[in-house]
């Protein structure tokens, strides 16, 4: 169902499926037509968005949030970005819990069983690469044992597999700078 509200609301969708739930998102008015045709059957005319990075279309480099089948396609977003370590395995299922399944906020535990319907290889220790992931500015910490993608991470997600661009992204980001210490000074006896 969409329907134009104001210019400033723009389009909201809502979609209800067997295990998924999606109430009220907002959407460009491009997406909103591309759905009110597919709803009525009209594919004869042109796509309004062409595929491509950034497009609803383009699901290697982005998603669409709230399309049905997540399991299915966890594994196919999973494979098209080959993750080689376990930080970018992490902020890869990090991406697709936000984007496809509409979870910004998640716990390791979510993680690890998106890694399962995946079917990506078993993390060692998935509670040590989140961390490092945290440390590295890809997740940040949400609170309440939660952590959320940051958007370096998202830029990671978008570069990958292209090691050339990830490096690009990671060299184009500054570094946090260590506060320094002070001296302790030495304790006589």
């Amino acid at each position: 169902m969409a329907s134009k509200r104001t210019e400033s609301d723009g389009y909201k969708l809502t979609l209800l499926g067997r295990d998924f739930s999606m109430k009220n998102r907002t959407i460009p008015e491009a997406v909103a037509l591309q759905v009110i045709r597919l709803v009525m059957g009209d594919q004869t005319g042109p796509n309004p968005l062409p595929p491509g990075p950034g497009a609803p279309g383009a699901f290697s480099s982005t998603l669409i949030p709230g399309q049905p089948g997540a399991a299915g396609r966890a594994k196919h977003f999973y494979s098209s970005k080959k993750p080689t370590t376990d930080i970018e395995r992490v902020t890869v299922l990090a991406y697709f819990l936000t984007y496809a399944q509409d979870k910004p906020h998640f716990k390791t535990i979510d993680l690890t069983k998106t890694n399962t319907e995946a079917a990506g290889p078993r993390l060692s220790n998935a509670t040590y690469a989140a961390r490092n992931a945290v440390t590295n500015g890809l997740l940040a910490l949400a609170g309440k044992g939660q952590k959320q993608i940051t958007t370096l991470g998202e830029d990671v997600v978008k570069a990958l597999p292209d090691r050339d661009a990830v490096k690009a992204v990671l060299a184009a980001t500054p570094k946090r700078k260590r506060k320094p210490t002070a001296k302790r000074a030495k304790k006589s006896r």
